[in-house]
């Protein structure tokens, strides 16, 4: 699924928790704004982070990681157009033009396909990639004025 970033976010760690299957985890405080995350430390790697709860598999009483997992965010900007992978308690595994992959927090997005269908009503003719490009200009605009807080300048 596309998606457009409305409110830029900065990512927040310069070294990311990265996780392989099994990793031994010692685990700590749960988070109070996104519920579903917990801290956690990889015994191997010692890097530490945010991972979803569900990743967590207990065995012989020590917590593991049930699978990969990276813990890298997105640095993005309004107007930014993301491919959604996956949704996970309030943030987005997705995919900027580029290919960089990460996460970023799913209210800082709005699903591209109820915005685009807004774009095609204006057209009788099939939706090309310059219709895409012209719609991602428009929208840019809109979220640009919307995240400074100042109302969008009356066209002519």
């Amino acid at each position: 699924m596309k998606a457009i970033v409305t409110q830029a976010w900065q990512a927040t760690y310069t070294d990311p928790i990265e996780l392989a299957t099994g990793d031994e985890l010692t685990l700590g405080r749960r988070d109070s704004e996104y519920p579903g995350w917990i801290w956690a430390a990889c015994v191997r790697t010692c890097k530490s982070g945010w991972i979803p709860e569900t990743l967590v598999q207990v065995k012989d009483d020590v917590p593991v990681a049930r699978r990969d997992y990276s813990g890298r965010e997105l640095t993005v900007q309004p107007g930014d157009i993301l491919t959604i992978i996956d949704t996970l308690f309030g943030w987005h595994w997705a995919q900027l033009k580029s290919g960089v992959v990460g996460w970023v927090p799913a209210n800082h997005v709005s699903a591209w396909p109820a915005m685009r269908m807004q774009g095609e009503r204006r057209t009788t003719s099939p939706v090309s990639l310059s219709d895409d490009l012209t719609l991602a200009r428009e929208l840019h605009s809109l979220t640009r004025y919307a995240s400074q807080g100042v109302a969008q300048p009356l066209r002519a």
